[in-house]
């Protein structure tokens, strides 16, 4: 046998684990050193594996839809909000056990429920500022990136209350209408427009969610993009369609990704099934789904929930269908796996 002391075990071939569940091999044999390095970045292969949801609610309807992201299939009906306009185009994050929308268009709100209750919305507190928002969370912090302003606010998850200043986006007017998702460490804002189409924004900005501070830049998107979708396994952030820079209703069908955990411009990943804006995305440990859309035909929606496996590249296919047609255009999404949040 070959000892390879770097890694304290005994293999020529170490399988690192990749993950917390207990079907991420970690071949070899570790020292307890490791073993805790693993664990405390979560990476440590001792949580049973979950059924991974995503929980959409949307602006067509007070109804909230859970779609189990392992299986393909319609997503069933799993709760309601007390309003439809609770939720339009605010923004959704969530811990394991917690789902949380943030602030609609007209209001302020934040709304709480729990994921594994088909029940209603109960009042968690205040966002410090009114209007549409873009969300990223881990299993503590919940982040919303206001999208008339630049400001950045955020709420402890397991505690009701009002959100707390964060820090500024670097870019005030433009990132409006953006897409947010990120990791356990990091939220990333990507894209957004103001009133001049032209202005669409390449941008990809981020902040450390354990601290507090600006939005640093990360990188640049392929392509401009606006009303644009976001979804995150813990390595990867992807960035679906979205309004391009020629036209409000010219869309565009790309997906591209970055490396969360480094910095630099996205890389393309494949193509939607169709060009599309102001849809949801949302993702889970392996696979990423983007739902409800504008496909900028006369204001046609549609209802349909279309996926990728977030490890590879490669085009979207079809997923299943909503409770209700464009149901989660410009509403929110949280997923119980953590990993990723995007309205």
């Amino acid at each position: 046998m070959t000892k390879r002391y770097l890694g304290n075990i005994i293999t020529q071939n170490p399988t690192a684990p990749a993950g917390p569940y207990q079907d991420s091999a970690a071949s070899g044999v570790w020292s307890l050193a490791e073993a805790f390095a693993y664990n405390k970045a979560g990476l440590w292969p001792t949580k049973g594996n979950i059924a991974e949801y995503v929980y959409g609610y949307g602006n067509a309807s007070a109804a909230r839809g859970r779609t189990l992201l392992t299986s393909l299939g319609d997503q069933v009906e799993y709760g309601t909000f007390g309003d439809a306009s609770e939720n339009y185009d605010g923004g959704g994050c969530s811990s394991d056990t917690r789902g949380i929308a943030g602030g609609a268009r007209s209001g302020n709100t934040i709304l709480y429920f729990t994921l594994a209750s088909a029940g209603g919305t109960t009042d968690f507190g205040d966002r410090t500022v009114t209007g549409a928002a873009r969300s990223a969370s881990n299993n503590t912090r919940g982040l919303f990136f206001d999208q008339g302003t630049n400001v950045i606010d955020y709420i402890t998850i397991a505690s009701a209350g009002n959100a707390t200043d964060f820090g500024d986006r670097f870019e005030t007017a433009i990132n409006a209408q953006g897409a947010a998702s990120g990791s356990s460490t990091r939220a990333l804002n990507a894209g957004g427009w103001v009133t001049d189409v032209s202005l669409t924004s390449y941008t990809i900005q981020y902040v450390t969610i354990a601290s507090t501070g600006n939005a640093l830049d990360f990188g640049d998107l392929t392509v401009r993009q606006a009303f644009n979708a976001s979804a995150a396994s813990g390595t990867r952030a992807l960035f679906a369609g979205g309004i391009s820079n020629t036209s409000p209703t010219a869309y565009v069908n790309v997906i591209n990704y970055v490396t969360i955990a480094s910095t630099g411009n996205a890389t393309d990943f494949g193509d939607l099934v169709y060009s599309q804006g102001v849809a949801n995305g949302e993702a889970g440990t392996t696979r990423a789904l983007f739902m409800g859309s504008d496909r900028g035909t006369g204001g046609y929606t549609t209802s349909g929930m279309y996926y990728v496996t977030t490890a590879s590249t490669g085009n979207a296919a079809f997923f299943g269908d909503l409770t209700v047609n464009a149901g989660p255009q410009r509403g929110a999404s949280c997923c119980n796996a953590t990993v990723a949040v995007q309205p």
